[in-house]
């Protein structure tokens, strides 16, 4: 039997060819074809267990790389959020009266590791999670009133989602190449008051892969919708140069998929999952370089409460009904650095961790590093 297993009318289970030999105990006269007393072997088709006693069937493997790929999704969606509102803090700091439009570029990625509610008895499972992307950008323009500025303008990003599930034999990494454009828009009192929006619309193509067979099921009509609104308001200190910039955020993320039809005649509806997430922390950021030249350094420190809501939802497969993982809370902590220096060209860079509060979730260490021009 081809990869050692097979599927039966379209479910998603495990069916192994079994050999009993002579001496088996299941051998009944009944099931031989051969004369009385005579010796045989015989083959069966039985299903495969994951615990001969509680008789749970075990899944076919890529089934894990569709449960968890939904959260690999996600995280990636959060992470491309993030440094989109990077970019736009980092744009809006540096305007200060220069009134020029800006072109922006990024690189940025992270690793982690997602973990289940559930046992792999429960069919639950776990990821290590890779993300890299490019992010591309361009203020359009700039308006001025009295008391307030508003920029806007658009963001492309390409980037690459990786996942490899944990506890499933015969899983393997799989790699979804992820693009999207956004537009956005910010708004910068100067009280300190500002607002960030977001919209971003995306499209995912790859395959899903399990190990000895290659690519099983392939990803080429999945879209993904985000928006994003961030608030917030910079307090200086009483020390010189150090301001604190308290911060919520409200976001939304949905996955739009067609059925996957896979190499074993599985039929997976996907069900759209769909995720709203809150973000309350802030940053605390000290200018330790300034000068009249345009020159400037700052550091600034992050720390963040994240909770996800609304992602604990099903895949079905024929008739068959698994549990996504809910995302939950996490903690972030970071440091970075930007640094202007000149009137036209800036820097930043940023190192941050996010940690999940509960058993399930996503911990994960981020990274960036981009620069800015302004002409």
């Amino acid at each position: 039997m081809a990869n050692g297993y097979t599927t039966i009318n379209n479910a998603p289970y495990k069916y192994t060819l079994n050999a009993y030999g002579p001496e088996a105990s299941s051998h009944g006269e009944n099931q031989s074809m051969f004369a009385k007393n005579q010796a045989y072997w015989d083959f069966r088709l039985q299903s495969a267990y994951l615990d001969s006693q509680s008789k749970v069937k075990a899944l076919v493997p890529q089934m894990a790389s569709y449960l968890v790929m939904p959260n690999a999704l996600f995280s990636a969606g959060f992470s491309d959020m993030n440094q989109q509102n990077a970019s736009l803090r980092t744009m809006s700091l540096a305007n200060g009266n220069n009134k020029k439009n800006a072109f922006f570029l990024s690189s940025y990625g992270n690793t982690g590791t997602l973990s289940s509610n559930y046992t792999a008895l429960e069919y639950g499972y776990g990821a290590d999670l890779r993300y890299n992307a490019l992010q591309i950008g361009v203020a359009l323009g700039v308006l001025e009133n009295q008391n307030m500025t508003t920029n806007f303008g658009l963001l492309g990003t390409y980037g690459q989602v990786s996942f490899t599930p944990k506890d499933m034999e015969g899983a393997d990494k799989s790699t979804l190449d992820k693009w999207s454009i956004s537009a956005f828009g910010s708004i910068q009192h100067q009280n300190g008051l500002f607002l960030d929006t977001l919209l971003s619309y995306g499209l995912v193509k790859g395959h899903i892969k399990v190990a000895n067979i290659g690519n099983v099921a392939k990803l080429s009509d999945a879209n993904t919708l985000s928006a994003s609104a961030t608030i917030g308001q910079q307090f200086s200190t009483g020390v010189e140069g150090l301001v604190f910039e308290p911060q919520a955020q409200l976001a939304y993320q949905r996955l739009m998929f067609d059925s996957i039809s896979d190499s074993h005649n599985l039929e997976i509806d996907m069900d759209n999952p769909d995720q709203w997430l809150v973000r309350i922390g802030g940053r605390l950021t000290k200018t330790v370089t300034a000068a009249e030249n345009g020159r400037v350094i700052s550091l600034y420190g992050k720390l963040n409460m994240i909770k996800a809501f609304g992602d604990d939802k099903t895949l079905q497969v024929s008739d068959y009904n698994f549990h996504l993982d809910p995302m939950g809370a996490s903690i972030e902590g970071g440091v970075g650095i930007n640094a202007q220096l000149n009137k036209k060209i800036g820097l930043h860079g940023d190192i941050s961790h996010q940690h999940k509060l509960q058993k399930a979730g996503v911990s994960s260490t981020s990274f960036s590093g981009g620069i800015r021009y302004r002409f």
